[in-house]
């Protein structure tokens, strides 16, 4: 989380894309008081990667919908994406040509805030860094929850100590934030 720290000190808007997983790993905190203690590690702006699953979730259905036959592996994780491209090349074309949730996320933040802002991934799984490694144009940085932990811990803040409360930017999200969730 150095790289992290260092891009907070450039100057730039730095806005989290949150995986909504968070609600399992830190699910006995309001998001609001979440947001608030990001903010305090020196973030701009909370958004939530679900954003962009649910864009994608609709293009998949639309391509879905208009395809007859057809095997169609989702993009959303760059585990099994990977997996794919090395082991299994034949079925690289099975990949929908569709952004990530994550990489849909950014490119709606960027859209709305402008391409000078900066973003990090938060979330459980560590293959987003290669996401971000491979698309630094796009997502600048990738922590764990680990780290995010211990950097809270570095920094004393307490979530359970916290009284102000901060919204998700632009706007929160629906059925994108069921991403996680089993069904």
């Amino acid at each position: 989380f150095h790289r992290v720290k260092y891009l907070l000190s450039l100057g730039k808007k730095v806005i989290v894309s949150l995986a909504p997983s968070y609600k399992t790993e830190f699910g006995d905190i309001k998001p609001e008081k979440f947001i608030t203690a990001l903010k305090r590690l020196g973030f701009w702006g909370v958004s939530e990667t679900a954003l962009g699953a649910e864009e994608v979730s609709a293009n998949f259905s639309k391509i879905l919908s208009e395809t007859k036959n057809g095997t169609f592996l989702s993009s959303a994780c760059p585990v099994v994406v990977e997996i794919i491209n090395k082991y299994y090349p034949q079925y690289d074309k099975n990949i929908v040509n569709l952004y990530s949730p994550v990489l849909a996320h950014c490119l709606m933040l960027r859209k709305i805030y402008g391409e000078e802002i900066a973003v990090v991934f938060i979330g459980p799984c560590i293959a987003k860094k290669i996401e971000a490694n491979r698309n630094p144009d796009i997502l600048n940085l990738s922590i764990s929850f680990k780290y995010l932990k211990n950097w809270f811990d570095e920094k004393k803040i307490d979530l359970k100590d916290i009284d102000e409360e901060g919204d998700f930017i632009p706007y929160r999200a629906k059925d994108g934030s069921l991403y996680p969730i089993e069904g």
